[in-house]
């Protein structure tokens, strides 16, 4: 019956697992890497300062507001109310903010209102 142990590789800071066999030395060995991931960074309706997962690089993020069905709502509702249907689309309240790394240009996420 194959016993099995377990160190520490400190040079890669792994666990390895090592199988023996009938006394010839180790069968297999396995390896298994932890991966941590980022912390979640909460983004506003405003600038955030941020980390970018792709560039690293350390950011105030760059928001561009897009127009949603919540705006168009809003529209409709304002042209029954006082006929001014393009008050909405000039208002960043009622639009979502996205935001973007200003260094490589990627997409981090979405602000929805």
């Amino acid at each position: 019956m194959p016993q099995e142990s377990f160190h520490l590789n400190h040079k890669e800071n792994l666990q390895v697992k090592e199988n023996y066999g009938t006394g010839f030395g180790p069968i297999s060995q396995q390896t298994t890497a932890v991966v941590v991931p980022p912390p979640i960074v909460l983004l506003g309706p405003d600038n955030t300062v941020t980390t970018c997962p792709f560039c690293k690089a350390s950011v105030k993020t760059e928001v561009r507001h897009t127009v949603t069905s919540r705006t168009h709502v809003t529209a409709i509702l304002c042209t029954l109310a006082c006929c001014c249907c393009c008050i909405p689309y000039c208002m960043e309240s009622t639009k979502n903010s996205d935001h973007y790394c200003p260094s490589c240009q990627k997409y981090l996420g979405t602000y929805k209102k």
